[in-house]
């Protein structure tokens, strides 16, 4: 962990070198956080836009027979009911071999299609733990001995990466959680407009997805929403380093920012077994969404949005999975309901 003395203290307490997520920061040690002064705003790319164009092009080889096929499903919709067959903003990527499945969030590509793109995407479908979800607060199980967990993160330089459908902060090795006495890396963050999962049926501005690995094939997603609300100094530092070009890493060594920065100051979150939310879905993940979302302001949202168009999955039926939370149920006569105003 890097000590600079003009670093900001942000927590520090001697219990323990870890935090279990039942008493959050009461013994994680993050040490000193830089985050380096931002550099003047540039001029944001529609790197959306230029994949769309390719992907129109695309599009303008298939058959009319087959686009006809498909002409009576309808534009795929997004969660805020806004028709997007018109403005698929995703693209092959560059890395990948030309018999590689595409999948996308618009038309033919759309979440609906993954499972006749390929037979490697057949879990889309099938699969009977698929994520996102909708969270319904009051049918989330309350419990005392759900099991949190140490948070490792260390302060990294600004890595960023778009690849036709997700705007990704890839992190080197170094930064990680224990849970259940098992190490996850964080192997990078990526962000969703709107939200994927959703509160009683309410889909947000936002979400961003900590992904961590055990290098066995498990993951571990931990999910924080945005609202609309004050604005926020880290995802405003993300923003003005935005990458230029599709597939392209963009590295910004004065830049340095920690993932710690991302989680809200709360104990609380839901937790169920679930997927991945892109191709090929596939099931072993533990999800934790915390319950309190974070700040952005309107202008970074819109901002956010215009960059990523829309690339959340829809909402997946939770089936015969159980929905916890990380916290005791109400005795009887109190409201568990948790409210975020925002005025």
């Amino acid at each position: 962990m890097m000590q600079n003395q003009s670093c900001v203290q942000l927590q520090k307490r001697t219990k323990s070198k870890s935090t279990r997520l039942g008493h959050w920061f009461a013994g994680l040690v993050i040490g000193c956080l830089c985050v380096s002064e931002v550099m003047a705003e540039e001029s944001l790319l529609n790197l959306g836009a230029e994949a769309q164009q390719q992907e129109q092009a695309e599009s303008q080889t298939q058959s009319g027979a087959s686009t006809n096929a498909n002409d009576d499903q309808g534009p795929e919709v997004d969660k805020g009911g806004f028709a997007k067959a018109d403005a698929d903003k995703k693209t092959k990527d560059a890395a990948v071999t030309d018999d590689t499945p595409v999948w996308g969030y618009h038309e033919q590509k759309a979440p609906r299609h993954w499972a006749d793109l390929s037979p490697e995407f057949v879990m889309c479908e099938q699969g009977q733990s698929q994520s996102p979800i909708n969270i319904q607060r009051q049918k989330a199980v309350g419990t005392t001995g759900l099991p949190g967990f140490d948070v490792y993160y260390r302060e990294t330089a600004l890595k960023t990466l778009f690849d036709g459908r997700h705007l990704k902060v890839t992190i080197p090795v170094g930064s990680y959680i224990n849970l259940e006495n098992r190490r996850y890396e964080l192997t990078h963050y990526q962000l969703h407009t709107p939200s994927e999962h959703q509160l009683d049926g309410f889909a947000y501005p936002g979400e961003l997805q900590l992904v961590h690995d055990d290098g066995q094939g498990n993951q571990v997603v931990v999910a924080v929403l945005f609202r609309e609300g004050e604005k926020n100094p880290h995802l405003e530092t993300l923003l003005q380093h935005l990458p230029k070009a599709v597939n392209e890493t963009r590295v910004t060594e004065s830049v340095r920012l920690h993932p710690a920065k991302f989680l809200p100051g709360t104990s609380k979150f839901y937790k169920y077994h679930g997927s991945m939310t892109y191709p090929p879905c596939h099931q072993n993940v533990y999800w934790m969404v915390f319950a309190q979302p974070l700040e952005a302001s309107v202008g970074q949202l819109q901002k956010l949005q215009a960059f990523l168009g829309n690339n959340a999955r829809p909402v997946q039926p939770l089936k015969a999975r159980t929905l916890l939370k990380s916290w005791a149920d109400q005795p009887p006569g109190v409201s568990g309901n948790e409210f975020f105003y925002t005025p």
